[in-house]
């Protein structure tokens, strides 16, 4: 019976070494997730619409467009006159 002993500890060993490589591999997947968001490539246009004397407009129309695949997107300025497209793809706009 004393000889089994030392197979169940090189055993014991053997899958505390497992789990300590798996966990790992879970730290370094679970980063590489993270970080995926950091990779895309899109950007934003953000600005203010105000009036001749500097008062924020609510409700105007904000409209960009890309000047290469002609995407158009339209939307309002806030209660503050600010607007705020997201997501855009790399390219020249017009505003």
């Amino acid at each position: 019976m004393h000889s089994c002993f030392p197979a169940v500890a090189q055993w014991m060993r053997s899958r505390q070494r497992s789990m300590k490589y798996i966990s790992q591999v879970f730290v370094i997947v679970g980063f590489a997730l993270l970080s995926l968001p950091a990779l895309a490539q899109n950007g934003q246009i953000t600005g203010t619409a105000k009036d001749q004397h500097g008062a924020a407009v609510v409700g105007a129309g904000v409209q960009v467009m890309n000047l290469s695949i002609g995407n158009k997107f339209v939307i309002k300025t806030g209660s503050d006159g600010i607007y705020s497209i997201n997501r855009l793809a790399p390219g020249k706009y017009k505003l």
